[in-house]
């Protein structure tokens, strides 16, 4: 990663928000942090850690916020992998009450993060801590070793005994977990061999499961079925017989059948034919027993019935006059009261409606108060006041609906300006920090285009350095080639001249040669790719921003055109307001008084209808009376008395003709019977004729008995048969299962014999790491391989003076090349010297941890007691390193400070300001 931004606020001294810009501070990439002490140097470290993992390396974060504040913030912009990302972390305190609930002085920090990619969000909170590990790839320990040294920490590191600087390098390169070894083998193998323990349980319960269990199995499977094949053939034998005895038996079950048939339809014509005879025998006892006398009485019983039905429907007719007349006069009172009732309604409704439109006429009062109160008014206000005042009552209260649609319409048109402007103005705030944003991103893809372009130019220089190297020994190798073949003496085929001998030369390594060239002509591909990506991106960001502006001004020319129709409409809200309850009352005036003024119109119209409807009702009751006592006067004496006398000669004759139908009726149920009952005797003589045809004349008797025991055998062979099958079945089954077991056995087998190997390794792997003989191991390895980067960095520092080494007898040493390479123990050395060999070590560890891929590294040492002479040679390191990374020195060295070609000095925190970052 590479820093870009740091934004402090409310941490430690730093009150007021203070921002280092690395890109500005480190454009050589060589600068230092200078101030007073405890102005705020090391907070600088703190909240780069804190930036990234939400951790301080003062403990609670509580205690790193400043005691006036309740808030603190940090922001990190950074690079890494072509995406810009930023970081904002944030910490709240709130303060811990007692159990009275009182507030008490310790802080409680509740902490926030927002993590974004190329200026969009992309993660928050724990999640955003996770992810940010992953982009950096190191935990927070890792991350100090390798980005923040500390150089008194590696100075007594030099100084301790060999055993703790093999813990120590344990816990840089988190290597503790080499200690365990010896423990997780022994666990593991006693798991190994509890896991075959359990194996061998399991194959115990399989039982007796082996392959000559199985091959005893199939044998006798094998012999059952051929048993059950041999009884299958004998048993078809004996299906043959009984089926051939099946034919003869079904035949002589169909001729015993066609016997009992030909019987049975004898027996039925002669029933048959007693039937017949008995229903001739009844058919003629009925006609000897019924005459026509009957005739003659139900004739006289119609004529009767003709008469009295005329008279009842005259008596009927009389019944409903008189009821009519009773009816037409009840109506004729009940008019006359109606029309009573609806004067008094009408009366009534026209007093109402005067103190309606009273109201309405004071509601209108108030609607022309608020519209004289209003600066300017419009057409439709003005319309308002003439149909509130002008005209019919009716027409005046009838034009309040009107007037509220065109006052609400002109509302509706006005809130919805007024909605329009608001929104304008809220999408102009947004594209504006939009734009904004767009210009700080063009600044940082500037940058970004500018550092693509010179490490371009770098990869051309590398990439046509390379290619005269490989073309030089190319040459070389040619020449080299002809050179081989030639001895003293011999003329060159070159040169034309005589070779004198010597060496051939030309011996450099082609291959080698060739693959740095392709790998310099990679890198340059890749360089101008990126160079060709980057000037994308600031050209991207430019476009967005010219699209921006050109939003920002439509948007501001339709804010303009939205408060012009605003204004024209001429509405003044709080004036509306008014108009509107005024109108509201009006309309329920005015709404009273036409429903009070059209029912008292109904009213009168009812009243003269309900008149003219008694006057009807009157003469049709008089009418009514009239016509009943005509029909009165044609009845005579018999009024009321026609339908009884009507229903006793009903009855009667109802009773004469039921008795002729049913007479009717039977005999045609007997002439029926009789035809049926010869129709039963021809149909059933008919039929046994064709049973006599069909039934033959004699058969031999069947042996039954025979039959049945051999249908005995039979059966009892086919049961014999199905228990072999189920047999088979069974055991088929059981074959099944064993030869499973069988198998599993074999399995579980191979698994114990894994679990007794692996117990055994294991074993092994316990017995060579006991005590920490596999983390000595590996720490050593370790140490071999940063000690021979420290080493080479030492002897840059020390001018060849000293290079370093290491022995597991007395840990670090240097060699003095000035006292003949004698080795002595890095304790001996004198503060200066030890400040470069602890530098060299930090160093190392640091590229060794990071694989060499570091960014920046920022060191926090005191430089004030090196000579001038050492504080250039530790400048001149610093600048070596500079030409890789961005290198960041805390010092309060004047000499140091002096020669850096950047620096940015913290200003100490005063009675009336927190502490300053100056450039």
């Amino acid at each position: 990663m590479r820093p870009i931004k740091l934004e402090i606020e409310g941490i430690n001294s730093f009150d007021e928000r203070q921002t280092l810009d690395f890109d500005k501070v480190g454009r050589s990439k060589l600068f230092c942090i200078c101030g007073k002490t405890g102005a705020g140097k090391s907070t600088i470290f703190d909240c780069l850690m804190f930036a990234v993992y939400g951790k301080s390396n003062k403990g609670d974060l509580a205690d790193i916020v400043n005691l006036s504040r309740t808030a603190a913030f940090v922001g990190l912009d950074f690079a890494e992998g072509g995406s810009v990302y930023r970081v904002e972390r944030s910490i709240k305190c709130r303060f811990e009450k007692d159990a009275d609930g009182n507030r008490t002085d310790k802080r409680i920090p509740e902490t926030d993060c927002m993590l974004y990619r190329d200026g969009a969000p992309i993660a928050k909170g724990k999640e955003a801590t996770a992810l940010l590990r992953d982009i950096v790839g190191l935990d927070a320990g890792e991350f100090k070793n390798v980005y923040l040294l500390e150089q008194g920490e590696y100075a007594e590191f030099l100084k301790k005994q060999p055993a703790k600087q093999t813990e120590a390098v344990g816990k840089i390169f988190s290597l503790m977990r080499f200690g365990d070894v010896h423990k997780l083998a022994a666990d593991g193998a006693k798991r190994a061999d509890a896991d075959a323990a359990n194996v061998e349980a399991r194959m115990s319960d399989l039982g007796d499961a082996s392959p000559e269990a199985v091959r005893t199995a199939k044998s006798e499977l094998s012999a059952l079925r051929a048993k059950t094949t041999a009884l299958g053939k004998d048993i078809e034998l004996k299906k043959t017989e009984l089926d051939a005895l099946d034919v003869k038996r079904l035949e002589y079950a169909a001729f015993v059948e066609k016997q009992r048939a030909v019987k049975a339809h004898a027996e039925r014509l002669a029933e048959a034919e007693k039937n017949f005879r008995e229903a001739g025998l009844k058919f003629d006892e009925f006609a000897l027993s019924h005459t026509d006398d009957g005739q003659k009485r139900i004739a006289e019983l119609r004529a009767e019935s003709d008469r009295l039905i005329a008279l009842c429907t005259l008596d009927r007719e009389y019944k409903a006059a008189a009821a009519q007349a009773e009816q037409k006069a009840d109506a004729a009172k009940k008019k006359a009261d109606e029309k009573s009732k609806t004067d008094a309604r009408t009366a009534e409704l026209k007093n109402a409606a005067d103190g309606a439109f009273a109201a309405f006429e004071a509601a209108a009062e108030q609607f022309r108060a608020a519209a004289y109160g209003m600066d300017r008014r419009s057409d439709a206000v003005e319309r308002a006041m003439e149909k509130l005042f002008c005209g019919e009552r009716t027409a005046r209260a009838e034009s309040v609906d009107g007037i509220i649609y065109e006052l609400k319409d002109e509302k509706t048109k006005y809130d919805a300006l007024d909605a329009r402007r608001a929104d304008t103005e809220k999408d102009i705030r947004e594209k504006t920090a939009a734009a904004d944003d767009a210009a700080r991103k063009i600044e940082l893809y500037a940058e970004a285009e500018k550092t693509a372009a010179d490490a371009l130019e770098a990869a051309r220089q590398a990439d046509g350095a390379a290619r005269e190297k490989l073309a030089a020994a190319m040459l070389g190798s040619h020449a080299a080639a002809v050179r081989s073949g030639l001895h003293a003496g011999d003329v060159c085929p070159v040169c034309g001249g005589i070779y004198g001998g010597g060496g051939c030369g030309g011996d450099d390594d082609i291959d080698a040669v060739k693959a740095e060239a392709e790998r310099a002509d990679a890198e340059l591909k890749a360089a101008q790719q990126r160079a060709m990506d980057a000037a994308a991106a600031t050209e991207r960001a430019r476009s967005d921003r010219a699209a921006l502006d050109k939003e920002l001004g439509a948007l501001r020319s339709r804010l303009d055109g939205v408060k012009a129709e605003l204004d024209a409409t001429l509405v003044e809200p709080e004036a509306y307001t008014a108009l509107a309850a005024a109108i509201k009352k009006a309309k329920l005036g005015g709404a009273e008084f036409i429903g009070c003024e059209r029912e008292a119109a109904k009213h009168g119209a009812a009243a003269a209808v309900a008149e003219a409807e008694r006057k009807a009702a009157d003469e049709a009751a008089r009418e009514a009376a009239e016509n009943a006592a005509a029909i009165k006067l044609k009845l005579g004496g018999d009024v009321g008395a026609t339908e009884t006398l009507l229903k006793s000669v009903t009855d009667e004759l109802r009773g004469l003709e039921k008795k002729q139908a049913d007479d009717a009726a039977e005999k045609a149920e007997l002439v029926a019977a009789v035809e049926r009952a010869r129709a039963a005797v021809d149909a059933v003589r008919s039929t046994l004729e064709a049973a006599q045809a069909d039934c033959p004349v004699d058969m031999p008797e069947f042996d039954g008995e025979a039959y049945d025991n051999k249908k005995a055998i039979f059966d009892e062979l086919s049961a014999k048969r199905a228990g072999y099958e189920r047999e088979t079945a069974v055991r088929e089954e059981a074959l099944r299962s064993l030869t499973e077991r069988s198998e599993r056995l074999k399995s579980l087998g191979d698994e114990r014999a894994m679990h007794v190997k692996r117990r055994d390794d294991l074993h092994v792997i316990a017995e060579i790491t006991r005590g920490k003989a596999m983390l000595n191991y590996v720490a050593a390895e370790y140490i071999e391989q940063f000690t021979a980067i420290a080493s080479g960095i030492l002897s840059e520092l020390s001018g060849g003076k000293y290079s370093m080494g290491y022995d597991k007898e007395n840990g670090f040493t240097v060699s003095d090349f000035l006292n003949d390479g004698k080795s002595r123990k890095t304790d001996t050395l004198s503060g200066g010297e030890l400040f470069l060999a602890s530098l060299a070590v930090a160093i190392a560890i640091a590229r060794s941890e990071s694989n060499g891929n570091n960014t920046f590294f920022f060191l926090d040492e005191g430089f004030g007691t090196l000579d001038d002479e050492l504080i250039d040679v530790v400048y001149g390191a610093l600048e070596s390193l500079s030409s890789d990374c961005l290198v960041g020195v805390i010092s309060h060295s004047g000499s140091l400070i002096d020669r850096m070609p950047s620096c940015v000095e913290i200003k100490e925190a005063t009675d009336t300001s927190g502490s300053r970052i100056v450039y």
